[in-house]
């Protein structure tokens, strides 16, 4: 019986030279404008192996997930910067100013904020919260909490609450590095819109009412605000509150990022691309 059973395994080597299949995948996640007008994001690599048994079903015999981060520029001149932690998170947020990227990282059920040089050094933890963004000078960042909006100097310093609301989301320090706007939740400025611009101390300055994912501040002349109204990319003008919807850019339901030259946008419209104001697509960001 020993014997028939050697043959049978021998025989079946023999036979199943395609007995093994690999499976690759790359995605990529949290594009943000740094302050020289490139782009850092997230490349996340899966690698599946897998193998055939006896009995003709595969098995997964090895798996692994690596992140990194990586940087273009608008010529599309890509450089890969560093390998990010494993439990690298591309769902809250990445933000970059001057020589510095924010980033978030799941560990267990506790989103962490990471940071690292755009040249690859100075990888370490911050603190817990999630979609980060930095203050144009890149001393300070503001972030989301479970209860409200925190900021927090970049070496880990002076971490304090500004605003007390479980809703408030995607806060967005203004160009000129005076100014936070933020989705609000129910508990904020109740009788105010849903767009809540403050000072960095969390004072109220004003609120718009407008449909709106999350905001990302114009460049400094522009007192101007981009978003995704789940349909479009709109520019709200501070000064007036008159929003001007760029039909040319289907959006879906995604951030939008402004580069602070002025005249490009980051979107997602099944893939991360650079567009212009027309909606003319100058690139998908993909290495």
């Amino acid at each position: 019986m020993r014997r028939l059973v050697i043959l049978l395994a021998l025989i079946f080597l023999m036979k199943c030279s395609g007995c093994e299949k690999v499976s690759k995948d790359w995605d990529y996640y949290s594009p943000n404008w740094t302050t020289d007008n490139k782009i850092v994001f997230i490349e996340q690599y899966g690698y599946q192996k897998y193998r055939k048994d006896i009995f003709g079903t595969w098995d997964l015999v090895e798996q692994r997930v690596e992140n990194y981060l990586w940087e273009v520029d608008t010529n599309q001149n890509y450089r890969r910067i560093a390998r990010l932690p494993d439990n690298t998170s591309g769902y809250y947020g990445l933000s970059s100013a001057l020589e510095w990227v924010v980033f978030p990282v799941m560990n267990g059920g506790e989103v962490e904020l990471w940071l690292i040089k755009r040249d690859g050094t100075g990888l370490h933890k911050l603190t817990n919260g999630k979609y980060p963004d930095f203050s144009p000078d890149a001393r300070k960042i503001v972030f989301v909490r479970d209860d409200g909006l925190y900021v927090i100097n970049r070496d880990g310093s002076n971490l304090r609450k500004i605003v007390s609301d479980s809703g408030a989301n995607y806060p967005s320090w203004s160009s000129d590095n005076g100014r936070i706007a933020f989705v609000k939740g129910s508990a904020t400025y109740p009788e105010e819109g849903n767009l809540v611009i403050v000072d960095t101390a969390g004072n109220f300055l004003k609120a718009y009412k407008t449909r709106i994912i999350a905001p990302d501040w114009g460049p400094p002349d522009s007192n101007a605000i981009v978003f995704n109204n789940w349909d479009y990319v709109c520019i709200l003008y501070l000064d007036t509150g008159t929003v001007d919807t760029l039909k040319s850019i289907k959006s879906g339901a995604s951030q939008i990022f402004w580069s602070l030259s002025g005249n490009l946008f980051i979107y997602f419209y099944f893939n991360w691309k650079v567009t212009n104001r027309e909606g003319i697509v100058k690139f998908e960001i993909k290495p």
